[in-house]
């Protein structure tokens, strides 16, 4: 039976005379009709379930913001009871969490906060339009604390168009519209009072329209980056809230990142930090397109030469930061200049590494020996497919990952979460990965038994067991 937290007024005619004794009729506990089952003037009925009868009909003489302003049962229940029910619809679907957010101002409240808490914005049109739609309501502007910019389907690094084609001017002036929408739906994202992470993605992507297929050649994806990073720290020095930044597809061909580097102001205040790079093939393709075949990257030490060193978006030494990922997904990065001894972050708790190579831990500007840095603070490291620097695999005083994995066991004591994916492998100065059939089986054993100590030695203190 529906209710309503106020009773029905009943008057000397309710009264009923039951075995010579007058006794008042149960007080039911009616709830409104909602405005759309109402009986109005254009005929619509009542739903037959919230059918009445007699003196308890009086209710439809209320008005309709009368009714719904006494009508404080929401308010009644309790938010965990609410919460519940929220948690229910949430796991069956998104659509429905988003229709029970229409049913009423109790559940348009609490599930404001959850399903526009982050809010992906597709770089298109309809991406741009539903980000400025958000900014409308003041309501969704105190909800938003994560924005991700995605872009559409990935393009292929080896068939990355020319600088010039058949229809380049046309390709240029869209391209050039879909920027300037993404620049005018970010420039008031400072204004989501509770926006506190941001990602953006630069990988070169194909655009379907209705006149053809739009896909960046290496020119615009480079604009395209420095444009809206640009756009994306003015937006961050302006916050009050700002903590955590996401960097994928990054590009850094030396003289065509200019500007794209993060200022301090921006750096130092963030707690988590995720930069991903192209892979030196993925940055080998992007220099050939803009300096042509015959230009200057022909090998891949040529490439290591024309990369600018990704440290530079690093926050400076000193800062809070909490959470660092740095790795390039889709490929190995190597390159020579990679300093990591000015880097020390009193704070860090949680450290990642992908397809990143590295120098010897005896180096002090080395990764390793920035891993070690923070052994007092580090309690999860993850490493997937990363990359040991050897001037000879087989040389007797080279170290090999044997050795970093026992100074690891050794020194990394505070460790509760320990992730290796994938085979670690070696790399020479010049770049090239050392196959695996010049590594002997001796190497190759010594170096897994090592790391199965390691984990083995991490397992333990995470359960709180002394190895010694």
């Amino acid at each position: 039976m529906y209710s309503t937290p106020f009773p029905i007024p009943l008057s000397e005619d309710d009264v009923v005379e039951v075995s010579g004794e007058l006794l008042s009729p149960p007080r039911f506990r009616v709830l409104p009709f909602p405005p759309i089952m109402r009986q109005h003037k254009d005929g619509i009925q009542r739903h037959p379930c919230l059918m009445i009868e007699a003196k308890a009909a009086v209710t439809a003489s209320l008005s309709d913001r009368a009714v719904w302003a006494s009508w404080n049962i929401m308010k009644a229940l309790p938010v965990e009871l609410l919460m519940i029910i929220i948690d229910q619809v949430q796991l069956d679907s998104k659509r429905d969490l988003l229709q029970l957010r229409a049913v009423n101002r109790a559940f348009c409240s609490l599930i404001s906060l959850i399903a526009f808490r982050c809010i992906h914005v597709d770089y298109n049109g309809v991406g741009t339009k539903y980000m400025r739609l958000i900014q409308q309501s003041n309501e969704l502007l105190k909800s938003v604390q994560e924005v991700m910019f995605v872009d559409p389907e990935d393009a292929p690094f080896g068939v990355l168009l020319p600088p010039f084609t058949e229809n380049f001017m046309r390709d240029t002036i869209y391209l050039e519209d879909l920027y300037e929408k993404m620049d005018s739906a970010m420039s008031t994202l400072h204004k989501f009072s509770a926006w506190r992470a941001a990602k953006m993605s630069f990988w070169p992507f194909v655009h379907s329209t209705t006149f053809g297929t739009i896909q960046e050649n290496s020119t615009q994806l480079l604009y395209r980056q420095g444009r809206h990073l640009r756009s994306l720290y003015r937006q961050i020095q302006l916050s009050q809230t700002f903590e955590s930044l996401a960097i994928a597809g990054l590009c850094l061909p030396r003289d065509y990142v200019r500007g794209v580097v993060p200022p301090t102001s921006v750096t130092s205040r963030l707690l988590h930090l995720v930069i991903c790079v192209l892979s030196n093939d993925e940055h080998k393709h992007i220099l050939e397109d803009l300096d042509g075949p015959n230009g200057a990257v022909d090998s891949s030490y040529a490439v290591m030469e024309h990369i600018d060193d990704p440290l530079d978006f690093f926050p400076p030494a000193g800062s809070p930061l909490t959470t660092l990922d740095f790795g390039s997904p889709r490929g190995m990065f190597h390159i020579p200049v990679m300093d990591f001894k000015e880097f020390h972050y009193p704070q860090l708790i949680h450290l990642s590494l992908d397809h990143i190579s590295s120098k010897s831990s005896s180096s002090p500007d080395s990764l390793f020996a920035f891993i070690l840095r923070h052994k007092a603070t580090l309690r999860k490291l993850e490493l997937h497919s990363c990359f040991l620097q050897v001037e000879d695999i087989n040389g007797v005083d080279e170290e090999f990952w044997s050795h970093i994995w026992d100074k690891f066991s050794k020194e990394l004591t505070q460790l509760s979460d320990l992730r290796i994916n994938q085979t670690m492998r070696y790399i020479l100065p010049s770049g090239k990965i050392v196959s695996r059939r010049f590594i002997s089986h001796t190497r190759v054993a010594e170096d897994e038994e090592a790391q199965n100590r390691f984990l083995d030695h991490s397992q333990m203190i995470a359960m709180g067991v002394n190895s010694e």
